[in-house]
């Protein structure tokens, strides 16, 4: 287990371009692959952050051109990582983890301010070029209600009239 410590311990020293230290206890070695691993998972959250996340064109910028035109102000599509992020922090939930699906275009993410609540969507798109909800979350992960479900559907209907 040292030894398996020890040689992680070096490779993220190489790659994070640090000074190796030696003469630590295994304790002090553990704290010390630990700290190298946050310095390593901090510069990969950074340079995710920096990729850009929305692709252009998008087959979702349709979709926010009418969220926009129909209900201004109540829904903002989610275009970095910074802003996923922050709003998994906000809301509580894990949407960041959705930025690859993001990024192939598979879904798109907003932010939705309506009845006095705050709201994620996940969209999607099918086979018939249709926008459909493939999940939405109020804070907390709390399942929204029927009625809010359903002024999302009549909305996301007249833009496919």
């Amino acid at each position: 287990e040292v030894d398996q410590y020890a040689r992680d311990y070096g490779r993220m020293c190489i790659e994070l371009n640090r000074p190796i230290r030696l003469g630590y206890s295994f304790r002090g070695l553990i704290r010390a692959h630990d700290e190298m691993s946050r310095l390593i998972t901090h510069r990969a959250l950074e340079q995710d952050l920096n990729t850009p996340l929305v692709t252009i064109p998008s087959m979702f910028d349709p979709l926010e051109t009418e969220l926009n035109r129909l209900c201004p102000g109540e829904f903002e599509r989610i275009h970095d990582a910074r802003r996923l992020l922050k709003e998994g922090e906000d809301q509580h939930n894990c949407v960041f983890s959705r930025r690859q699906m993001i990024r192939n275009d598979y879904v798109s993410i907003f932010h939705w301010n309506y009845a006095d609540g705050s709201y994620t969507i996940q969209f999607g798109k099918d086979q018939f070029g249709l926008f459909h909800v493939d999940e939405i979350k109020g804070k907390y992960n709390v399942e929204c209600s029927v009625a809010i479900l359903r002024r999302l559907n009549d909305i996301l209907l007249q833009i496919h009239e």
